[in-house]
């Protein structure tokens, strides 16, 4: 990978935005790929914390109090969900999240 070459990588991945105005940035952990973690800024640009989603995701769409997205299992079988945002102190920018079926929680 060039970036690797030259020992340059980027602070994040492409930012998606949520139905609120909020920016949710990837993270790029080492070695160079995108881990499960998302910085969430308000449009005004306040941090709004952490959030860590379990599994390999692709999100599809961000509501205010819910994320959809292609999760996929074990032998790449992917499959649509729906998961909860459940908002925490934003004091402490860490968030958690479950993997299950819809309804189950993502701390944000």
């Amino acid at each position: 990978m060039l970036a690797q070459a030259h020992g340059v990588l980027p602070f994040h991945g492409g930012v998606i935005g949520d139905a609120v105005g909020n920016a949710w940035l990837p993270v790029y952990d080492l070695p160079a790929r995108l881990s499960h973690r998302y910085f969430v800024i308000s449009a005004d640009g306040r941090w709004l914390g952490t959030v860590e989603l379990p599994g390999a995701f692709r999100i599809l769409d961000i509501a205010e109090d819910r994320i959809l997205v292609v999760e996929e299992n074990d032998v790449d079988v992917e499959a649509v969900a729906v998961y909860r945002l459940e908002k925490q102190d934003p004091v402490e920018p860490r968030a958690s999240a479950a993997p299950g079926n819809e309804g189950d929680a993502i701390r944000a």
